[in-house]
């Protein structure tokens, strides 16, 4: 796979996800990519109480 990882994400497993509302999202990053996984969350629905990241102290 070449190209950043939240990409893969929803083509391999958002995409096939029955209920992607009940996806617990757990991350780390450095801020730039965090910012598209946060957007990726709420593009697809997921709860901002299911997601949870760590952003390498930026």
């Amino acid at each position: 796979f070449v190209g950043f990882v939240h990409q893969a994400v929803i083509d391999q497993y958002l995409t096939k996800h029955e209920a992607p509302e009940d996806i617990e999202l757990y991350f780390c990053g450095p801020p730039l990519m965090n910012q598209a996984v946060l957007k990726l969350a709420d593009d697809w629905g997921i709860p901002d109480e299911n997601v949870r990241f760590d952003d390498f102290g930026g």
